[in-house]
């Protein structure tokens, strides 16, 4: 980190998706980028769990600015389908502890998993909404992803598509309760109802958003979700995108 710092180098994202697993290793490594002198600004994944009882003023002082978290889903009974040993009510403490010191959280969330309904489904965008937090310094930002039954993870396996009825391959699947394009259908779902956040974009310039204040980038995150939602059903033309833009960077 230093090196890189020498070279000028502003932003540092982590991909490990275990980054620091415990808490004393984390605060640790958070006060070492302090004590240092570290002005690098960094991204990490992190498991949820390792936020809890975390200070989180201390992860924002050595730099980060977001966490990549993979919820998978808002509803209990999904959860433990998944074996997440996680539960909603956690999520939502740690998010918006988060998002409240100012850091913005990304989120990865798979729709149609063995048990999957539209009640479930309808929980997680629901779940999704109160971690939207629009009076949040951080921002939420999102992916949601239908579910792909791939050789090598736990569900593939015999005993477990056994007990959810589970049958196909990749994108050619069923289960008990919904098929590939049932999923398909409740992530576009989620995406035209969503309003206070936005799908996560890894081409943005972090210096431009840096620059705008909390409500400002909140605003360029609602009118891009807007505007990218009018697009995939053709109402979109180049005068309103600029328009739009143009009351958030004027």
């Amino acid at each position: 980190m230093k090196i890189i710092q020498q070279k000028g180098v502003e932003y540092v994202w982590f991909v490990d998706d275990n980054f620091r697993l415990g808490r004393s290793d984390l605060e640790s490594v958070c006060k070492r980028f302090i004590d240092d002198g570290i002005q690098v600004k960094w991204m990490c994944f992190m498991r949820a769990s390792t936020l809890q009882n975390i200070d989180i003023n201390l992860l924002r002082q050595a730099g980060c600015i977001e966490l990549q978290i993979g919820l998978e889903s808002g509803d209990a009974t999904i959860l433990n389908n998944m074996n997440k040993k996680s539960d909603p009510a956690m999520y939502l403490e740690v998010i918006n502890n988060v998002l409240n010191h100012g850091i913005n959280v990304s989120c990865y969330f798979i729709t149609g998993f063995p048990g999957e309904t539209e009640s479930s489904a309808a929980t997680t965008r629901e779940f999704i909404r109160k971690i939207e937090n629009p009076d949040a310094d951080g921002s939420l930002s999102w992916s949601i992803y239908p579910f792909l039954l791939s050789p090598l993870s736990p569900i593939y396996e015999p005993a477990m598509r056994r007990q959810f009825g589970l049958t196909g391959y990749f994108n050619k699947w069923k289960h008990e309760t919904m098929d590939f394009n049932g999923a398909k259908q409740l992530a576009l779902k989620a995406f035209l109802e969503l309003e206070n956040s936005d799908q996560i974009y890894r081409g943005d310039n972090l210096n431009i958003l840096a620059d705008l204040s909390s409500q400002k980038r909140k605003e360029f995150y609602r009118t891009r979700h807007l505007l990218a939602k009018k697009s995939i059903q053709g109402n979109l033309n180049s005068k309103e995108i600029i328009q739009s833009f143009s009351k958030i960077f004027v």
